[in-house]
């Protein structure tokens, strides 16, 4: 259903999201084997349903853009950190990349019945910023 996204980890191997099994994100090593897993399918804290895509953020962490606007943080030792949601209802993105400054910009890539820009900022909690396009 969304096309796989691998991410190259600064400490050897990739992050390869979303996999065949639901609500899972792959680790593999160099070598190509799988490491670990992130996540687990389900609703509660460092659970998810449907993996949209993986991004790298800071620190060599990873995050997940599963379900409805909700993105999952994991740190670079690959423990569940937080999630959080990007607060705008018509706003769907596959593509975004934590700023030096924190903030977070996201691609739309769909809208949820709605208008949105193009290229949204959002605070590093989810909250809606500036708009371009």
């Amino acid at each position: 259903m969304f096309p796989t996204d691998v991410v190259r980890r600064a400490g050897g191997g990739f992050a390869v999201g979303p996999t065949l099994k639901p609500g899972v994100v792959g680790i593999f090593s160099e070598d190509g084997s799988l490491a670990a897993e992130l996540g687990r399918f389900g609703s509660g804290p460092g659970e998810m349903k449907e993996v949209r895509s993986v991004a790298a953020w800071s620190s060599d962490s990873i995050a997940v853009i599963h379900d409805l606007n909700q993105v999952s943080v994991y740190g670079a030792d690959l423990k569940f950190g937080r999630t959080f949601a990007l607060q705008s209802n018509s706003f769907r993105t596959f593509d975004l990349t934590r700023l030096p400054n924190g903030q977070v910009a996201a691609v739309r890539s769909g809208t949820g019945g709605g208008e949105d820009y193009p290229l949204r900022l959002f605070s590093e909690i989810g909250e809606p910023g500036l708009g371009f396009g």
